[in-house]
């Protein structure tokens, strides 16, 4: 897969995963790379963009160098979310014709569950309505993940909140940034 600067990308990135991206020649000629990650459905890009200027601006030697891909959800929030996605469908399907639907499959019309969420239709609704949310909350993580050389510098998933530039520089000259000189 072909690398991308990441003051180039003018669409949202293709989803990959850092193994995918990091090309080995980098990694062997000791090449410093910046790599982070985005949720798929974000805005960040834009914060890529100015990252990678700044970057750029104080370390000539990463240019072409800074990476952005997707974040990866985990399979089995991609699954619940499927599920949860699909449930409020089946609960309105049900709640509107159940007992064509209990007919239908061969099960005695009279349900407790089909009587109750008649009896309740506001919190059935309700609960239906979560579930929809819940199923997009699953898969949109608000990720925005900083790696230098491989080793995690920044995560917003882990510290809920956004860090300033000078931190992000901080935390990578930590992490062994350095100028390169020629």
């Amino acid at each position: 897969m072909a690398r991308k600067n990441a003051k180039e990308i003018t669409a949202a990135p293709k989803s990959t995963t850092p193994a995918e991206t990091t090309t080995s020649a980098s990694k062997q000629a000791g090449q410093d790379h910046v790599l982070v990650e985005i949720c798929k459905n974000s805005e960040y890009i834009h914060h890529v963009r100015e990252l990678a200027k700044t970057l750029e601006a104080l370390f000539p030697h990463l240019e072409g160098h800074i990476e952005c891909v997707h974040y990866e959800v985990p399979q089995w929030k991609v699954q619940l979310s499927w599920l949860c996605g699909i449930l409020p469908f089946l609960g309105i399907v049900f709640l509107l014709g159940g007992e064509f639907i209990l007919d239908f499959v061969g099960l005695p019309t009279e349900n407790d569950t089909l009587s109750a969420m008649r009896e309740n239709r506001i919190v059935s609704l309700l609960s239906m309505l979560v579930l929809g949310s819940l199923s997009q909350y699953l898969v949109t993580p608000a990720a925005f993940e900083v790696y230098f050389n491989d080793e995690l510098v920044y995560s917003k998933i882990k510290a809920s909140r956004w860090c300033t530039t000078e931190e992000l520089l901080t935390s990578l000259r930590e992490k062994g940034l350095k100028k390169k000189t020629n």
